[in-house]
């Protein structure tokens, strides 16, 4: 462990602040904690596992950097075997993706990226879709007039690095060609 190695790291998943711990722990976040209260510089000086030159936190305590190259949240381009075709309007007469696996499957407040498209995966659909910053759909095709738009803005709950839809707008993942069918 080392500040460089936590830092990139950290950096490597969309997080712009790292923190270490303890000699050989690494944290990282999209923000710091409102309750997070700076201590004495002392309390922070173990020496990191990986270059003992350098302060790695301690008990409990964490050195923390903030990395300016990170913006904010981004859509992510694709996990799983999935790719990112765009953001899409929930549907005029129905859902866009019609099956919904939130909930007991994904709880909402852990919602990612990569949890919903595992989840389309498993139960075999094509197309996997995060909306709302909490909510996971599956489908095989587009459905319900459900269509391209814009405004897919909200921070999934479970990592805020990266983008969730938003209300009435999913971000939509495929396995492969995206079908041209809008019914389902």
């Amino acid at each position: 462990m080392t500040i460089e190695s936590c830092s990139a790291f950290c950096e490597t998943n969309g997080l712009a602040y790292a923190g270490v711990e303890y000699s050989m722990e690494c944290f990282c976040g999209s923000s710091r904690a409102s309750a997070a209260l700076q201590v004495a510089a002392t309390d922070c000086n173990m020496p990191c596992s990986g270059n003992p030159s350098q302060p790695c936190g301690g008990p409990n305590r964490l050195n923390i950097f903030h990395s300016t190259a990170i913006t904010g949240p981004q859509t992510n381009p694709g996990v799983n075997g999935f790719v990112h075709v765009g953001c899409y309007s929930e549907g005029s007469t129905g859902r866009a993706l019609t099956y919904g696996v939130s909930g007991g499957v994904i709880p909402g407040s852990y919602m990612t990226v990569d949890m919903c498209t595992t989840a389309c995966a498993n139960l075999s659909f094509l197309l996997a879709g995060v909306e709302y910053g909490a909510e996971c759909f599956c489908g095989h095709t587009i459905s319900n007039g459900g269509a391209p738009a814009t405004g897919c803005n909200m921070p999934c709950n479970g990592n805020s690095s990266e983008f969730c839809g938003a209300g009435d707008r999913l971000n939509v993942y495929t396995r492969g060609t995206l079908p041209s069918t809008t019914t389902e």
